[in-house]
């Protein structure tokens, strides 16, 4: 990786490579008052909000701004990155090495003799590998309770079903005629607390039914609201 001075983008020859990139995050972090006095904790939660913008524009579809935010996220991480690099912590190397290795080892069908022809056995052999991979660890370790809620529960329930946990012959009648007691129970409820553990009972539910079919319950109540708010200022 060939890492450039200032005289290259003063000159403004820019090519869009990654050594440019690498680059200016090695200068900023020399030279810039604000950027070299930054922490790994001091922007850590800048992830999730990038992530989020990234999200919006995908949703309404404007690529010119999703360029823009999609280019966030990669400098965040490129910033917390070279943080590390500096504390002799890892290095550039060590991330794409992780990232490398794990992509060929989770794709034995690609770089190996294994078969597996549909979308599906990919994603449950994927999901049985780190399994495997994380035996005698904390189970669901890559779950993170500060996910959404909604796709917390989502994840959670797709990861079982994927790495065969669950049962194949799911009762759907069970599930529909527990769903419908549950609302029936919360209707009729009046105590605070009751109905606060129906409503979570519910939900729970609800992300379970979400995961068989394959449909991130997050994303449809994003859509929901959007729809509603747009309705609203249509009447208005």
């Amino acid at each position: 990786m060939k890492l450039l001075d200032k005289s290259h983008f003063i000159a403004g020859k820019l090519e869009g490579s990654f050594d440019e990139l690498w680059s200016i995050v090695n200068i900023l972090r020399q030279e810039c008052p604000w950027d070299r006095t930054q922490t790994v904790e001091s922007v850590k939660f800048k992830i999730v909000e990038e992530a989020y913008e990234v999200l919006e524009c995908i949703d309404s579809g404007n690529l010119s701004a999703l360029k823009n935010e999609l280019g966030d996220v990669i400098l965040v991480c490129l910033f917390i990155t070279k943080i590390l690099e500096q504390e002799g912590k890892l290095s550039l190397k060590d991330v794409f090495l992780s990232l490398i290795s794990k992509l060929i080892s989770r794709h034995p069908h690609i770089f190996g003799d294994k078969k597996l022809n549909t979308p599906e056995e990919v994603l449950r052999n994927w999901e049985r590998m780190k399994k495997n991979e994380s035996a005698g660890k904390e189970n669901n370790k890559d779950l993170k309770i500060s996910m959404p809620s909604l796709y917390f529960a989502y994840r959670f329930f797709e990861k079982k079903i994927n790495s065969g946990d669950l049962k194949d012959n799911i009762d759907k009648s069970d599930i529909s005629y527990k769903l419908k007691k549950m609302f029936d129970d919360l209707l009729q409820e009046e105590e605070k607390e009751k109905i606060k553990n129906a409503i979570r009972e519910i939900l729970f539910t609800l992300c379970f039914i979400s995961a068989l079919h394959n449909i991130n319950p997050e994303e449809e109540l994003r859509k929901k609201i959007k729809d509603y708010i747009q309705s609203e200022e249509n009447e208005s």
